[in-house]
């Protein structure tokens, strides 16, 4: 009887262990704070900096209600404040060492115990057009290795993990170089050997192992470094920056240029643009769809045709937001153009009449590929330059003539928005080449955009101008793209219908139209073919099988089906056998295997 006891508990923590792998606890996740002073800080926190810092992270307007509200209320950040450290070392151990002469040609010596910020070639020799020192890095590793050391003791409850790691460095009493280790930005932890950094630093000599950082019992991954002055600076509190950093942990994209600072993509019009503002304002209704926070066919919906139009505020996030124009040739150029109404009157820069429509191209196949060229690992991405760009009125030259404008805005208007004031009631033009709807090769589109007055209940009409597709009929397709990613791109013939899309793990034989419809197959994804491609959800490395039919009034079209590679579905029966032969062959046989062992000592006895 002992035996069968022992042989059926073994088999049940067997079965245990099957069934409950992948069962993944509910966990929340949390943005931790930490306030760091230094061993020659001369300005320490106060009680007042400290009430204020709660403020700017949890309070009435603060970094958890932005998030809330450019999520459209779909989350927000939760700040722990775990401490104030004091850490063994001077300010200036985390400043640059060098500043370069523009008039000698040459780097000069400024703080004797800073971390190399030169650039240099793989031989070591100073080239500003080279690699960073990989110093720099290093040093920014020291900092967070410095301040968690003194936290090791720190618990955290079961189930909280780390969104993210805030350090805010206190009021330094000088000046931050731009890009530097005490520039406000956001960063993720690594843990590898420095050799490997050697492709984008200049490594030297320098070997080694990084350990991984943890805040006291939890892994950390991202983490932002904002310095005080970033938040607090003359006594004028601005969250700006911080949210903008925090758009990053969630995975947003820099919207301006790394290498072109005269170029101006998106202006105020995007938290994520290069326009610091006294109000954190809203992303552009695009990046809150890429985010999953606005959903087409609901808050977004397609234009296709010319018409009269009418759109919400995007800063009240309810009703149509934005429209999205796809013209045919979408499946060509990968690109399509937003119209969106922005009433930011106090939500910018003062000086700005902001207010009015604004029209922006996006160019997705941008999104997903780095500055430098190279293929991102991650849809959301970070710093893709050219896949937003917000159009603006041109400029009439001095010597005759127009151009484009760089900037959004310029001494204090903006160039931007389509409304009521003369000369900036109509933007696109369907035969020239000034204020003409590009796309980013700089076709002209050909569509115009005119503004048509406000509703009694706040909000603006428009009327599109789309000029006659005449080009070739393109068929139904997936594309699957990096990140797990894939697009639907229906049936141009069927561009006026909706669709109907049942995404599953299993292959159906023989599919009906109607059964799909009725969600026979699993419920089905509904979807306005206007828009000419739709996202699948996230591919999570099985096979998948895609059934797609249209419905134009009441008429169904027939089924067609799609295949995406990936690893093979096991059938549940299978499952059930493997769990029988775990439940009833693996005891039988521990069992036997007890019993000969018994009877195999006792012979020997």
């Amino acid at each position: 009887m002992k035996r069968k006891i022992i042989a059926f508990l073994l088999s049940f923590t067997v079965i245990l262990g099957l069934f409950s792998f992948g069962c993944k606890r509910e966990e929340k996740s949390v943005n931790a704070v930490v306030l760091v002073e230094f061993s020659d800080t001369e300005t320490a926190f106060t009680k007042d900096d400290q009430t204020l810092l709660e403020g700017v992270f949890n309070g009435e307007e603060s970094l958890d209600n932005f998030i809330e509200k450019n999520s459209n209320g779909n989350r927000g950040v939760e700040s722990v404040f775990v401490g104030k450290v004091k850490i063994d070392k001077p300010i200036d151990y985390f400043m640059p060492k060098y500043e370069y002469n523009l008039f000698r040609g040459e780097y000069e010596t400024v703080n004797e115990i800073g971390y190399d910020n030169r650039f240099l070639t793989d031989y070591g020799n100073v080239d500003l057009g080279g690699k960073q020192s990989v110093e720099r890095f290093l040093r920014e590793q020291k900092f967070l290795d410095l301040v968690t050391e003194k936290l090791s003791k720190y618990r955290f409850a079961r189930g909280v993990e780390i969104e993210n790691l805030t350090l805010i460095p206190c009021k330094l009493n000088r000046g931050v170089v731009e890009n530097s280790l005490f520039w406000a930005h956001q960063s993720r932890v690594y843990s590898g050997s420095i050799e490997s950094l050697s492709s984008v630093y200049y490594t030297g000599d320098k070997t080694g192992e990084l350990s991984k950082i943890k805040l006291g019992n939890r892994s950390i991954n991202s983490y932002i470094i904002m310095p005080y002055a970033f938040i607090n600076s003359s006594e004028k509190v601005n969250i700006t920056t911080l949210c903008h950093e925090y758009m990053h942990v969630l995975g947003a994209p820099d919207l301006y240029s790394y290498t072109n600072s005269s170029v101006d993509f998106v202006g105020e019009f995007d938290l994520l643009g290069n326009k610091e503002t006294e109000i954190p304002n809203l992303s552009l209704s695009y990046i809150r769809y890429k985010m999953g926070w606005l959903d087409e066919n609901e808050d977004i919906l397609p234009i296709s045709k010319s018409g009269e139009y009418i759109l919400s505020p995007a800063e009240e996030g309810a009703g149509v937001v934005a429209y999205k124009i796809t013209l045919p040739d979408y499946y060509e150029k990968g690109e399509s153009f937003y119209v969106e109404y922005r009433n930011l009157g106090e939500g910018s820069l003062s000086s700005s009449n902001t207010e009015g429509l604004i029209v922006y191209r996006v160019s997705q196949t941008a999104g997903y590929t780095s500055s430098s060229g190279e293929i991102a690992n991650s849809w959301k991405g970070n710093a893709y330059a050219n896949e937003v760009y917000v159009y603006r009125f041109w400029r009439e030259k001095l010597d005759g003539g127009y151009e484009e404008r760089n900037s959004v805005t310029t001494s204090g208007i903006c160039y931007a928005t389509i409304g009521d004031k003369v000369g900036y009631t109509s933007f696109g033009s369907a035969d020239g080449e000034v204020n003409a709807i590009t796309y980013s090769d700089g076709t002209n589109s050909k569509i115009t955009v005119t503004y048509g007055g406000k509703t009694a209940d706040g909000k603006v009409k428009f009327s599109v101008d789309i000029p006659d597709w005449k080009g070739e009929i393109s068929s139904e397709k997936i594309v699957s793209l990096t990140g797990g990613r894939n697009l639907l791109y229906f049936d141009r013939r069927s561009e006026n219908c909706t669709a109907y899309v049942v995404y599953r793990d299993k292959k159906i034989a023989n599919p009906s139209a109607s059964k799909l419809i009725s969600g026979k197959y699993g419920e089905p994804i509904v979807l306005n073919t206007t828009f000419l491609k739709a996202d699948l959800p996230k591919a999570d490395g099985y096979e998948k099988y895609v059934y797609v039919c249209y419905k134009e009034g009441e008429t169904l079209s027939k089924v067609t089906s799609h295949y995406i590679a990936g690893v093979k579905n096991i059938p549940f029966v299978i499952i059930i056998i493997i769990a029988l032969a775990v439940g009833v062959i693996v005891p039988t046989a521990v069992l036997k295997g007890v019993k000969f062992i018994s009877k195999k000592r006792c012979k020997n006895e």
